[in-house]
Parts: C-alpha cells; structure tokens; sequence
C-alpha cells in the first residue's frame, strides 16, 4: 500500500482547520515518517574494525567498529548473536541528517559503546543519554533521531543547567504538546520534537518553515542546542617585548541574531520606561546569521600593557597594565591595529575588529538567552561587571566567570567597538554580514562597569558612538583571522 505525502500546504490548513492546545505536531508530520531519510546526504565509512569487545551493558561479547561522517568519528558495536550487520546499522544511521551525527560522537567517548545494538533492553525499545544511544535489533533510523535528542539535550545541559526549564516555558510558549507522555515529560517532549526536525529537515525548508510556524518557541530554541559546539582551542600570540594575547578559536556556525523578547517584554522584564522602547527596536527583526569560517577571538578585552607595547602610551583614565585599555575611540582602535599587524607581519594573519555579527555570536556561545549565562539574573553579579559590583570602578580583566566558549568580559567592564557603522537590520538571512557601507556612528557592545541596569548587557543589546570619540568606559576586544 502507497503512503500519500501530506503537502506542507496541507499540513498547516490542518493545523489551521482543527488545531487545539492539545493537538501533537507529530500528527501532521507522521505522513512524511515513512520515507525519512530519502532525501539525506549523510555519508559514513568504516575506518577500522570489527574488534571483539565487552559492551558497557552488562559486559557482553560484541564487536566494535570505529566510523567516519565527515569529521565526525563515532563507535559502532553490535552485540554478538542479534543477527544485525554493521552494514545495516550505518544504513539506518545514514537516514539521519548531519546535524545528529554530533550525538554519535558524544556517546563514543573513552570506555563508551557508542551507537550500540543489544538483543534487549529489559523490554525497552532504546535508551539514550549523554554517553550511550543502545537500540535493539529492529529498531530504525526515527528511534534513533528520537534518542539522539536526548544526547544532544544532555550536552545543552552541559552549558546551560537550566536547559529543560527553558523547554518548558518554550513549549507553554508554543500551547501544543508532542510527547506521548504527558505534557510534563518536558525531556522526551524535546527528544520527540528532535525526531519532527530530523523529519521535516531531510524534506526541505517549506517542511521546516511548517514546523517552525507550528512551534516557534521550540524551534529557535532546538536550532541553538543543535548548533556546532567548539572544542576549547586557546593560542597565544607574542606581540612583542614579551607581551602576550590569547585567542580562542572560535567556530564557524549559524545562530539567531537580535532580541529574542519583544521591545515591550523588555522594558517589562527589566522594569524600563517606556521612553525606552524606541531605543530597543534596533535589536529587531531577529534573523539568522551564518558565520562561514572560524576565527579566533581575544580570550580578554585588550589590556593597556598590551596597547603599551604596541603604540608606547597609555591613554586610558584609570591606568593598571592589567586594566582593559579605555578612552580609546575607533579610530585610535584602527590605529592599533594597523600598526599590530605590520608588527606581526605573518603571512595571511590580519587582527581586526570583530563585526557586530561576529561579537554576538561569541557572545551568545550557543545560547538564545537574555545572557550567555541564562535568564537567570541572581547569577549576574558571577559573570559581569558592572555598576552595582564594580563601585563604578574598571576592573582587571578575567576576574569574573567566563562565557561557555571560555570568553571573558564579554558583558561589562568596557564596552567594545566591532568594526561595523551602526544601522538597522536587514532581517533576512545573512552570511558574514559587516554591516552598513557607510553611516554616522559606529558599535560598540557589551555594556560597561559603569551601568546600573541588567538590560544593558544583554547578548543582543547594541550601543553606538561616532568614530572619534573617546570614553573612559570605551575599549576593545580583537579578531585574528583566518584561524589557523
């Protein structure tokens, strides 16, 4: 019997027609189950085995192979006797988008089975954690996506505790339930809705545009755990007299750009007059941004040894060689930087300022909330200085707790020129954006240890100063590219 495809026209009149509270996405999806996987371009390969092995369950006899997708590597064992091929196990997961093969590299660390198939669970179909995706025998590919959502929500975790808090005001956010556990089984809610992305992004982007219009909140929200998570990369860079700069690797991504809240929820949230609501409406339309090569980002704001040692003055208000360097303006920062890199004069390595879009995704870190750390604001005072900690006084830098990409003051101490003029968002999606090609004020981001109020130091809240203008509360922060 054929299986009839729902079109994505179909599907959201269905929602539109008889759609409650109640209703499951999964029911308008489930059409498409059938053929997951068609349309994927995932490729693996064996790179060795089999190897006979004990299998963290139960310690079983099984073979063990090592696979590649990409520049993923992951195990893959096989309880012996399930009459299951590894063949047929890398053709289920060759169904799977490349996204999830993130998840199969988290559960195939040292002494961990990776993607494992035992001949039983204990009457369970598959169990999936933060180091272990174990299925059984006739288990498919969409079992699989299911549980590797549980993977992937354990590794948000990681970053941010409050992970399946933030699922939960996401899903009364959206008013529709997906798992068939009950709407408070907020974990297997998110793996289930991990499995209708798999689903609908391996049909294309009017399936995802169904989706995320069906459930917004979840969607942004799935798309930031999702993201590429870097692995901690520090170098450090001699710029002379012994003076040192240390970068962190960044990697190349997507992210959501600009307010994730409505003007009006902010000046709510933050208690903010209303005069304020003007000034925020340049963090909107969010939209998507693609940062297409990796770059490497100061680990700390540039300290006043390090501008000592590069110009031979020290500009700033309140000196301290372990200070970050203020009362700078963007043109003394484009000086600096000109007379750096013919300093350093390595073939094909130029430092710059960061773009605005280049700033707010280091900044995020794979996060979508009001700050890298969370909503949470009792817990501003660990990351950020600022006016009501600080004694209205600039502080060392790397004193306060870092971002989860291992960024320091990325919010207070000094606010931080990026390179672009300042104007509004286009909104559509971008790749590498730089900005307007000319204007009358330049970025600056972060917020400094001067500001009483939380909101000035939120991921997506933008300032702007001309180019010539110096502050005692203006400093900078730098990119080196291209990452070596």
């Amino acid at each position: 019997m054929k299986t009839k495809i729902i079109t994505v026209a179909t599907l959201l009149l269905a929602f539109a027609a008889g759609a409650s509270a109640r209703d499951k996405i999964t029911s308008h999806f489930r059409p498409l189950y059938p053929t997951f996987g068609r349309n994927s371009k995932t490729e693996i390969e064996i790179v060795s085995g089999p190897k006979d092995v004990k299998m963290r369950n139960g310690g079983v006899p099984g073979k063990l192979w090592w696979a590649k997708s990409g520049e993923h590597k992951f195990k893959l064992t096989i309880q012996e006797g399930t009459g299951v091929t590894c063949d047929e196990l890398i053709k289920r997961l060759k169904k799977l988008p490349e996204p999830y093969m993130q998840a199969c590299v988290a559960v195939s660390d040292k002494g961990e089975d990776g993607i494992a198939i035992y001949k039983s669970l204990g009457g369970a179909r598959a169990h999936g954690g933060q180091s272990y995706i174990n299925i059984v025998p006739y288990v498919g590919a969409l079992v699989v996506a299911h549980e590797a959502g549980h993977t992937l929500q354990q590794l948000a975790g990681k970053r941010h505790p409050n992970i399946m808090e933030m699922w939960k005001a996401a899903v009364l956010s959206d008013k529709i339930s997906i798992s068939d556990y009950g709407d408070h089984a907020y974990s297997e809610d998110l793996a289930e809705f991990a499995l209708v992305y798999a689903v609908c992004l391996g049909e294309g982007p009017k399936t995802l545009e169904a989706l995320k219009k069906l459930s917004p909140a979840r969607f942004d929200l799935w798309e930031e755990i999702m993201a590429p998570q870097p692995q901690p990369n520090v170098i450090s860079v001699d710029i002379g007299g012994g003076v040192k700069m240390q970068l962190v690797k960044i990697p190349a991504g997507q992210f959501t750009m600009g307010s994730r809240e409505s003007t009006q929820e902010i000046v709510k949230a933050f208690e903010l007059s209303e005069a304020f609501v003007n000034y925020l409406k340049d963090e909107h339309p969010r939209h998507r941004v693609r940062i297409s090569k990796p770059f490497y980002l100061g680990k700390y704001e540039v300290t006043q040894r390090q501008w000592k040692a590069i110009m031979g003055s020290n500009p700033s208000f309140r000196k301290g060689d372990g200070n970050p360097v203020e009362s700078v303006s963007w043109n003394d920062c484009r000086d600096f930087i000109g007379k750096l890199n013919k300093k350093i004069d390595k073939p094909g390595v130029k430092f710059a300022l960061p773009t605005e879009a280049q700033w707010e995704y280091a900044c995020r870190a794979g996060t979508s909330t009001l700050f890298s750390f969370g909503d949470d604001k009792s817990v501003f005072g660990d990351y950020v200085w600022y006016g009501r900690n600080s004694v209205k006084k600039l502080q060392p830098v790397g004193l306060k707790k870092p971002n989860p990409w291992g960024l320091y003051d990325m919010n207070g101490n000094v606010s931080e020129w990026c390179s672009d003029w300042h104007g509004p968002y286009k909104g559509s999606p971008q790749t590498d954006p730089t900005g307007p090609a000319r204007g009358l004020a330049r970025v600056l981001r972060g917020g400094s240890f001067y500001e009483d109020r939380p909101d000035s130091f939120r991921c997506a809240d933008r300032y702007q100063d001309h180019p010539d203008f110096r502050y005692y509360r203006y400093g900078l922060r730098l990119v080196m590219t291209p990452a070596p």
